[in-house]
């Protein structure tokens, strides 16, 4: 994989993480976004309210969107 765009290696952050993250997948009630920078994949976790936490996501992980 490329080294991360500016934005994933600052961090995805709130619901949208940021202007290149697209819905990639889905896991349970989490949601596993992919950057069209730089490649990376990113699992989005609803804490409650309009908080969210991203962490890096395994490529493998997911139910590919049709």
């Amino acid at each position: 994989m490329q080294r991360a765009c500016t934005n994933c290696a600052s961090g995805p952050a709130k619901i949208v993480g940021h202007a290149d993250l697209y819905v990639h997948s889905f896991l349970d009630a989490d949601v596993i976004h992919k950057c069209r920078a730089c490649g990376r994949l990113w699992t989005r976790h609803n804490l409650g309210g309009n908080t969210f936490e991203w962490t890096a996501a395994n490529s493998a992980a997911g139910s590919l969107v049709p």
